[in-house]
């Protein structure tokens, strides 16, 4: 089943509509749809063992229906956004799937740039290089990183001619794994490390978005969406973090820990600065969402201009 978004200029369903075609796979067209009860229906009614989507609409369907896909849905491939290893962890343990892998990493303007062999963990993806060459470059300028070290992501694409697409810096941030992999397959490998948006500013220093949710990961096995929204109250920044309900984690499990494992807001609080930090759990409706994927935003920078 395809449950990517559709429309609004958004490829990702009839890019993988065109892939399951030409693969002469079955596919049901369900695109991402809000309403869980029908696509279990179906899903029931079909035996359909594998869905294609965004982890965010995914892990809302189980949630919402895993008593009934339990047992029927056995493969996971997802893409557009990144899915934790707490996130991982329930579908394969809690809701019965057994594969669960990146379905490609790819963009409507550069087209497919990366694929996932059975080798590859979390973000790590072998580069197209039939039609993609990468080079990974330092966050500050175009200079190839370190080996090991982070850097700025830029494609160019031999399959795309009108516009050419040359040098795109698609906006993630990765970095080379040097090791062959297991695999055999000798395009490089690298691994997705997080979007240079992650990284915002509140009240003073940087913080990264990607850190919130890998702490939230690791530390409390949180499997939901996180939203992250600066606003002022008065004269202080506010930083609010906003969790879904249902998913077993306190808004005051969730200030305690990062509190604790995020050094950079313990001392905004300790030196006094005009900053605030504070979490809610809330319903799905109260996130603001894109309209044309449906993708949950990750930073709302709510704050006025000057």
């Amino acid at each position: 089943m395809n449950l990517f978004a559709a429309g609004h200029l958004y490829g990702s369903f009839i890019s993988f509509w065109t892939m399951l075609e030409t693969l002469r796979v079955k596919q049901l067209p369900m695109a991402m749809i809000d309403d869980y009860d029908e696509i279990a229906e179906v899903i029931v009614d079909y035996q359909v063992n594998a869905l294609v989507g965004a982890p965010s609409h995914i892990l809302g369907l189980f949630n919402a229906q895993k008593h009934r896909l339990k047992g029927v849905v056995k493969k996971v491939f997802y893409g557009g956004e990144k899915l934790t290893r707490a996130q991982a962890r329930f579908l394969a343990e809690d809701c019965g799937v057994e594969v669960i892998r990146s379905a490609a990493y790819g963009s409507n303007d550069a087209g497919p740039m990366g694929y996932q062999c059975p080798h590859c963990v979390g973000g790590e993806h072998h580069v197209c290089s039939s039609i993609q060459q990468l080079e990974i470059v330092d966050m500050d300028e175009d200079q190839p990183v370190a080996a090991g070290e982070t850097g700025r992501l830029l494609f160019t694409s031999s399959a795309r001619s009108y516009p050419p697409v040359v040098r795109y810096e698609i906006g993630d941030t990765g970095r080379w794994i040097d090791e062959p992999c297991a695999c055999g397959r000798t395009d490089p490998k690298f691994e997705l490390q997080g979007r240079m948006g992650d990284f915002f500013k509140a009240g003073g220093p940087f913080f990264n978005y990607r850190q919130f949710v890998n702490i939230l990961d690791q530390q409390l096995d949180y499997t939901g969406p996180v939203q992250i929204h600066v606003y002022e109250d008065g004269h202080t920044t506010v930083l609010k973090l906003a969790l879904l309900e249902g998913h077993g984690v306190s808004a005051a499990q969730a200030e305690q820990t990062l509190l604790a494992h995020y050094p950079t807001i313990g001392y905004m609080m300790e030196i006094g600065l005009s900053f605030r930090f504070e979490a809610v759990v809330q319903p799905m409706s109260a996130f603001d969402v894109v309209a044309a994927s449906g993708k949950i935003r990750p930073i709302c920078d709510d704050r006025g201009a000057v």
